[in-house]
């Protein structure tokens, strides 16, 4: 098991490369993205209707934030395939 002092340490390590990757990545996989936006847009009108539609632009923006936030985290723990 990893520890969550070693997870915090590999996360730090990982923080100055992850712009670049996200970068790249949203470069490498851009279809791959929308295909997901669109199937998740779908399904998220079926759960919620126009919610995120009536949010207010600082919910938004930290929807948006969390979002990228976790790509980093997801992106230090180790490579996709």
């Amino acid at each position: 098991m990893i520890t969550l002092s070693q997870q915090q340490a590999i996360l730090e390590a990982h923080i100055p490369v992850a712009r670049k990757r996200l970068h790249e990545f949203i470069d490498e996989f851009w279809a791959e993205i929308v295909a997901e936006a669109k199937d998740r847009h779908h399904e998220g009108y079926l759960a919620f209707g126009d919610e995120m539609y009536r949010w207010p632009p600082g919910r938004r923006l930290h929807e948006k934030v969390c979002e990228l936030a976790d790509w980093v985290n997801y992106d230090s723990s180790g490579e996709d395939e």
